[in-house]
This record gives C-alpha cells, sequence and structure tokens, in this order.
C-alpha cells in the first residue's frame, strides 16, 4: 500500500517555503529601495533634526522640547549622531531604518492574526516595498519610530481583543500613548485604541477600567 502524505504537513512546507521567499524579497527591496538614500544630502526638516542633535545632551533636550513637543526621538537622534559612521546623514538616518525593520514582524503578525500566513506575507512585502514606507525609513524624523510603535501596538490590541489577556491590552495602551510623545499626529492611533477598549465595556468592565486608569 502507499503511504498518504498528511496533507497538513504539506501546507506547511509551502508556508515554509513562502516565508523564506518573503525575507528573500523584502530584504532585497530594503537593499535597493531603503538604503541608496541614506548617503543623500539632509533636507531641511531633517537639518531641524541635526541642529538638536548637535549640541550637548542637555541642549538636544532643551531643543526638543521648545522646537519639537519633546519628542524623545531626539535623544535618538542625539546618540546616533556619535556613532562611529560616515557620513552624518547615514548617522541621523540609521535609528529609522532600524526602526521600520523592527515594526516589519508586527506587520507578519498582525496580518497573519486577522487572516492567514499567505496574506501575512504579502501584506509585509507591500508593506515593505511601499514608496512611503522606503520614506519613512530614510528620513531622519520621528515617523518611523511612531510607525513602530503602532504596528507593535495594533498587534497587542488585537491581541487583546481576541484572546483577553489583560497584559497585552496594558502593552497596546503603553504604546498608543507613547505615539502622541514620539510626533502629535501619532495621537490619532492612542484615540483609535482608546475607543476601541471603551467599547469592550459590557464584557470585560474590569479590564477596560485597568485600561484606562493606564491611560
Amino acid at each position: 500500500m502507499t503511504e498518504r502524505n498528511d496533507p497538513r504537513e504539506s501546507d506547511r512546507a509551502v508556508d515554509g517555503k513562502l516565508v523564506g521567499w518573503t525575507v528573500t524579497a523584502v530584504a532585497l527591496v530594503i537593499a535597493v529601495a531603503w538604503i541608496p538614500p541614506l548617503w543623500s544630502s539632509l533636507w531641511l526638516d531633517e537639518a531641524v533634526t541635526a541642529w538638536i542633535a548637535s549640541g550637548s545632551w542637555a541642549t538636544a533636550v532643551e531643543r526638543a522640547r521648545e522646537f519639537q513637543f519633546g519628542s524623545p526621538y531626539f535623544l535618538v537622534a542625539w546618540l546616533s549622531l556619535r556613532l562611529p559612521v560616515e557620513p552624518m546623514e547615514l548617522r541621523l538616518r540609521l535609528p529609522s531604518v532600524l526602526f521600520v525593520v523592527a515594526a516589519l514582524p508586527f506587520v507578519f503578525l498582525l496580518a497573519r492574526r486577522l487572516v492567514d500566513r499567505a496574506t501575512a506575507c504579502f501584506a509585509v512585502l507591500f508593506f515593505a516595498a511601499s514608496a512611503w514606507t522606503a520614506f519613512v525609513a530614510g528620513d531622519a524624523r520621528p515617523y518611523a519610530l511612531a510607525l513602530l510603535l503602532i504596528a507593535a501596538g495594533a498587534w497587542f490590541h488585537v491581541r487583546w481583543l481576541q484572546e483577553g489577556r489583560l497584559v497585552d491590552g496594558a502593552a497596546a495602551v503603553v504604546l498608543a500613548v507613547a505615539t502622541i510623545f514620539v510626533h502629535m499626529f501619532a495621537g490619532i492611533f492612542a484615540a483609535a485604541v482608546g475607543l476601541s477598549t471603551l467599547l469592550q465595556w459590557r464584557t470585560r468592565r474590569k479590564a477596560v477600567l485597568v485600561l484606562v486608569a493606564l491611560q
């Protein structure tokens, strides 16, 4: 008698190959679309970042508070500006690249949780290949950090909605509130998380009270 292959094993093999191809494709996108612009000259808003981060730590804190609403991103820029990397443009933009790279797994996990693994692969590839993502990854501004916080916060919030673990809800709230300090326009995400949390009042009153208190 011939042995029948377990269809689940076949599906896992196909999924594994798809993930491998996706990782390879995303790496190529990063190499082609994200990396080359890192050496280009700073534009006006990035020059402001360079100016804020160019002084002492205390000066950077004061300038960020006075001119950029105290965004903690500029303290990251202060640290990156002191890396032993040339040219200066590359030093300033490296954190943005790392923040967006760190956001990719959360995009994948969120899409996989909401749909399936194959959709998650296409979602993360589309996200990485979009012109907007490439711009944010090469921009010495707070957008990349805000993007990371939003991607992570969305994943934790959806997991809380589906599984009800308070630690996930708390993580989502903390990350959502943090986006406000990184960039004021990212506060829209915090408002969305807050509203979604309040809508759970009927079924999760104790959890909602705890999460509202965190906000």
